[in-house]
C-alpha cells in the first residue's frame, strides 16, 4: 500500500477475549502475531502495510504523519547477517521488514482493547470473535536430523581457537541446527502455548506474516527497549543448568558467578553495549557485578543496563547493538567473517532483533533465540555457544543441547525436566 494515496485512521474499543491464544488459533489461514512479555499480551492479524528493512525508518516517519497519537505496533525481524543468503525455510522472511496489521487486539491484566487500522474510504469492520472453546491439538511424531557433527563441531573450536591464539579475535559465537521433519503440519500455535507456559518470564514470539510459514520463540535476552528518550538493553552471557534441589542450584549459581571463562564472556557483552552505545546516549547506569537469570532449564549471567538516549528512537540503538557479542562475537566483523565460513547454515533471524515498534519509534526488540523457524511440515532449531581460548568443545556441545531443551520440550520430542 502507498501511504499517501489515503489517510490512515485507527477505531479502538473496549473488548477481552479470555484466552489470547485460542484467539490466535482461530485466526488461521491468515497473517497473524502474538507478543507477550511480562506486561502485556498482542495478538494481530490481517496486513494493510510492509515496510522493508532499508526504507523502515523513513516509512516510519511518513507513517507516524499519518497516525501521530496512535501507538500502534508493527511487527517483524531484521536478518543475523543482511550478507547472507537464506536457504528455502527462511525464504519469507528475507526481505519482508516489518508489518502494520489490520487489528491488534491487547491484553493487559484484567483489560483488553481491540484496535482496527482502516482508511478514510473504509468503514470500520465489526469484528465477530470466533468461538473461542480451544483445545489445543495433538504433535504428530518427527525425524531430527542434526546438521553438524560433533567432530565438526570441535573442528570449528580448534579453528577459533587458534584464531584467538593469533589475535585475531577476542571472542566468537558457533552456532548449530537440527532440522526437524514431521508426520504432517505441526499445530504451532498448541507448541508456541506448550512454550509459552513452560517459559513465562521471557518474551514470546510467534510471528506468521505468511500463512504457514512461523516463526517462534521464548527468548530471555531483550536487545533494547525505548520509551522516547528511556533506552533499556540487558547484557547475557554465561550459562549452566539448573539445579535438582535448592542446595544444588545454589552451588551451581555460585559455581557460574565464580567461573573465570563465564565472567569475562559477560564482561566483554558488557563492555561492547556500552562502547556501541555511548555515541547515542548522554549516560548509563548498571551495576558492577553481574547476577543470576534463572528460567526453568538454565542459569545464566545477567547485567541489566538503562541509558538516556540524545534523540528518541529504537532503530538508532538496535542497528548500532546487533549483532550483539553474545550471538556474534568480539570484534564484531572478525566473529561475523568466522561465521560465515565455518557454519554449514544461513542463521536467518536466529540470533537477530525481533519483536514491535510503533510510528513513534518507541517499541522492544529482543535477540531471537530459544527460537526455530517452521514452513508447512519442515521445520529447524537452533543453538548457539560463545567460544573463547578457554572453551572446550564437548561442553560447549553440551550447553547447546541445554539451550535446544525449551524448543524440543514444546515439540513434545523430549520429555520437560523439573527444576
Amino acid at each position: 500500500m502507498v501511504l499517501e494515496r489515503e489517510r490512515l485512521r485507527i477505531s479502538t474499543n473496549d473488548w477481552k477475549v479470555s484466552d489470547p491464544l485460542a484467539l490466535l488459533d482461530s485466526l488461521h489461514g491468515q497473517p497473524r502475531w502474538a507478543w507477550m512479555d511480562k506486561e502485556q499480551t498482542l495478538v494481530a492479524w490481517g496486513k494493510v502495510a510492509t515496510f522493508p528493512i532499508n526504507e523502515l525508518e523513513a516509512q516510519l516517519e511518513q507513517l507516524k504523519d499519518h497516525l501521530p497519537e496512535a501507538d500502534i505496533p508493527l511487527f517483524g525481524s531484521l536478518p543475523f547477517d543482511q550478507t547472507s543468503t537464506p536457504d528455502d525455510i527462511w525464504s519469507d522472511f528475507a526481505t519482508l521488514g516489518f508489518i502494520l496489521p489490520r487489528f491488534i487486539y491487547r491484553h493487559s491484566g484484567s483489560q483488553g482493547q481491540l484496535t482496527e487500522v482502516h482508511s478514510d474510504q473504509e468503514l470500520p469492520e465489526i469484528f465477530r470473535p470466533p468461538h473461542l472453546n480451544w483445545h489445543p491439538d495433538a504433535i504428530p511424531s518427527a525425524q531430527v536430523t542434526p546438521k553438524l557433527s560433533f567432530s565438526e563441531w570441535e573442528a570449528m573450536i580448534w579453528e577459533a581457537q587458534r584464531q584467538i591464539e593469533n589475535g585475531h579475535i577476542q571472542k566468537v559465537v558457533f552456532a548449530r541446527a537440527l532440522d526437524v521433519t514431521f508426520a504432517r503440519t505441526p499445530p504451532l500455535v498448541t507448541v508456541f502455548s506448550r512454550l509459552a507456559n513452560r517459559y513465562p518470564n521471557t518474551y514470546r514470539f510467534y510471528f506468521e506474516p505468511v500463512p504457514g510459514h512461523v516463526f517462534l520463540g521464548a527468548t530471555p535476552e531483550l536487545l533494547v527497549r525505548t520509551r522516547g528518550c528511556a533506552l533499556e538493553t540487558v547484557a547475557m552471557a554465561g550459562s549452566i543448568r539448573r539445579g535438582q534441589t535448592p542446595h544444588e542450584e545454589d552451588e551451581l549459581g555460585a559455581a557460574l558467578l565464580a567461573n573465570q571463562k563465564d565472567r569475562l564472556e559477560q564482561a566483554i557483552v558488557v563492555e561492547r553495549i556500552c562502547n556501541e552505545l555511548s555515541p547515542l546516549c548522554d549516560s548509563f547506569q548498571y551495576p558492577k557485578e553481574p547476577v543470576l537469570r534463572r528460567l526453568p532449564n538454565i542459569q545464566h549471567l545477567e547485567t541489566p543496563i538503562r541509558g538516556r538516549l540524545k534523540r528518541p528512537g529504537l532503530l538508532g540503538p538496535a542497528q548500532a547493538l546487533h549483532p550483539t557479542p553474545a550471538l556474534a562475537g568480539h570484534p564484531r566483523q572478525a566473529a561475523l567473517e568466522m561465521i560465515r565460513q565455518s557454519e554449514p547454515l544461513p542463521r536467518g533471524a536466529y540470533g537477530a532483533p525481533v519483536g514491535w515498534i510503533t510510528p513513534q519509534g518507541d517499541g522492544e526488540l529482543t535477540v531471537a533465540i530459544r527460537s526455530a523457524i517452521f514452513r508447512g511440515s519442515a521445520g529447524r532449531l537452533y543453538a548457539g555457544a560463545g567460544i573463547l581460548a578457554e572453551s572446550q568443545p564437548e561442553k560447549e556441545w553440551q550447553e547447546t543441547e541445554l539451550k535446544f531443551r525449551p524448543m524440543m520440550e514444546a515439540l513434545g520430542l523430549i520429555e520437560e525436566e523439573t527444576a
